[in-house]
């Protein structure tokens, strides 16, 4: 059984192909015609795992928000394999494809936008979720045990406000996604003055995480997910 996680929503493109418990990743920055063409690379490494990419079991993709033309081509690309290989495909936010792994917490994730604003969503993590609390379908993406939920839909945030906004907690927050780590860091301390306990975790979309989601959902036995891209309110 093999399986396919596929970014292509921010500037760095990867791919990664899981087979048999082994990773083989292609990562690239974004080109301006990304269209040539992520087949003939999802093709290349499938060969370098040693199959043909017409037997892999499950797809999992980013589906924005992020680069409008870097969303559409993945979104459209995966959406064609569905139908010509009748393969499961399961779209997940790039916001969700953010979090990091294994440390509980109320989390904002955020990713750059046009115009000095942010793609942002809030998201609870858990460790062992409690029988009966709503956990996202994606938290295979975390790993075994743990798990999340959306607080919030994807919304814009201006950076001008991300600070007041972070003031208004009154618990622990950690920011996380592709954010300029010197533009976000002061110790953790910037929100100091209003009793806010803020952390700053740059990270970035791991395809290895995608790919094991699809997994987890084939062996679930879900058959499809929903592919619908998400371009948020300006696109990137």
């Amino acid at each position: 059984m093999a399986y396919l996680g596929i970014h292509t929503a921010t500037s760095q493109t990867s791919i990664t192909l899981l087979k048999d418990g082994q990773c083989f990743t292609e990562t690239f920055m974004r080109r301006s015609l990304e269209t040539d063409n992520l087949v003939v690379t999802i093709d290349a490494l499938c060969q370098r795992g040693g199959m043909d990419f017409r037997h892999v079991s499950g797809i999992a993709v980013t589906t924005g928000p992020g680069h409008y033309l870097g969303i559409r081509v993945g979104v459209t690309t995966v959406a064609m394999l569905r139908e010509a290989l009748q393969t499961p495909v399961f779209g997940i936010s790039t916001l969700d494809a953010l979090l990091p792994t294994s440390a509980e917490g109320i989390y904002l994730a955020l990713l750059s936008a046009r115009k000095g604003s942010w793609h942002a969503c809030l998201f609870r993590v858990v460790w062992q979720p409690p029988v009966g609390v709503a956990i996202s379908k994606s938290a295979a993406l975390l790993g075994l045990g743990w798990g999340y939920t959306a607080l919030t839909k994807p919304f814009l945030i201006a950076e001008t406000a991300l600070e007041k906004t972070l003031g208004r907690f009154h618990a622990p927050v950690t920011v996380c996604g592709e954010i300029p780590h010197a533009g976000f860091d002061n110790g953790g301390g910037l929100l100091e003055h209003k009793k806010t306990r803020v952390k700053y975790v740059p990270t970035q979309v791991d395809t290895s995480r995608l790919a094991r989601l699809a997994m987890a959902r084939v062996e679930a036995g879900d058959s499809d997910g929903v592919l619908v891209p998400y371009y948020g309110y300006e696109a990137v």
